[in-house]
């Protein structure tokens, strides 16, 4: 159970993310999680959308230069330790991580989905599953 993640890849300069979020207002694509990660140069825009076909669509046309990547979204407890537990799973299961990213459930449900990117996405979903971790499913994210 893998989501579509979208990156765009933007140059590190003042407005970039603005030519990335006006596409997606203008398209009334609702961004659930959000990271940036930059260098000298550029930046990579990691989204997680509602309507990631349009999105991608809408960005390439916009000139963007945009990749889809599978990630694994868990849902998390918040309390001590709650992400540690993820992290030993993958790790007896020989899993590398790539990156990793959060984003809230809701308000007040103390509860939070972290991302990741792995090197097995199929093998890590197995091993979460099967320890019981909650994943994420598209329908929990898209609309489309």
């Amino acid at each position: 159970m893998t989501i579509k993640q979208l990156s765009i890849f933007v140059e590190n300069r003042v407005g970039s993310l603005l030519d990335v979020t006006s596409v997606l207002r203008e398209n009334g694509i609702d961004m659930r999680a959000f990271s940036v990660a930059e260098t000298t140069d550029f930046g990579i825009v990691r989204l997680i959308v509602n309507k990631p076909s349009v999105a991608k669509e809408k960005l390439r046309e916009a000139g963007l230069t945009v990749v889809e990547t599978p990630v694994i979204g868990v849902l998390l407890e918040d309390t001590p330790g709650t992400f540690h537990s993820v992290l030993e799973e993958l790790f007896r299961a020989n899993i590398s991580i790539e990156y990793t990213y959060a984003f809230a459930k809701n308000s007040g449900s103390h509860k939070a989905y972290m991302m990741l990117r792995v090197e097995d996405t199929e093998k890590a979903v197995k091993a979460l599953s099967a320890a019981g971790f909650t994943l994420l499913s598209p329908s929990d994210v898209y609309d489309e």
